[in-house]
């Protein structure tokens, strides 16, 4: 909601509206491409829209350097060391989920 402001007749109102963040939830399946069969231990790591790579915080602030089937993200961050980001593996049956 972005609220109510009651501007007079011939008067200039100035109103500042902040964008809201976006947020949604991701599902990843990892297929062999030929068969369609759903790959198990499959790892990668994930690039922003600047090429950044992604790293994972849990809901308690810490740093995941591995992440395995499902994860809640508490919050993320960015870095330019491939080394440094979240490496994500696909579970049994070959997906990644990550839940905001």
């Amino acid at each position: 909601s972005l609220g109510q402001k009651k501007v007079n007749s011939g008067a200039k109102e100035d109103f500042t509206v902040e964008n809201q963040k976006q947020t949604g939830n991701l599902l990843i399946t990892k297929k062999d491409k030929n068969s369609e069969k759903r790959l198990k231990g499959f790892s990668f790591k994930i690039k922003d829209s600047k090429g950044k790579y992604i790293i994972i915080k849990n809901d308690s602030g810490k740093k995941q350097s591995k992440i395995t089937g499902t994860i809640h993200v508490g919050s993320m961050e960015t870095t330019d060391n491939k080394n440094e980001a979240t490496e994500f593996i696909t579970n049994d049956n070959g997906e990644i989920q990550i839940y905001q």
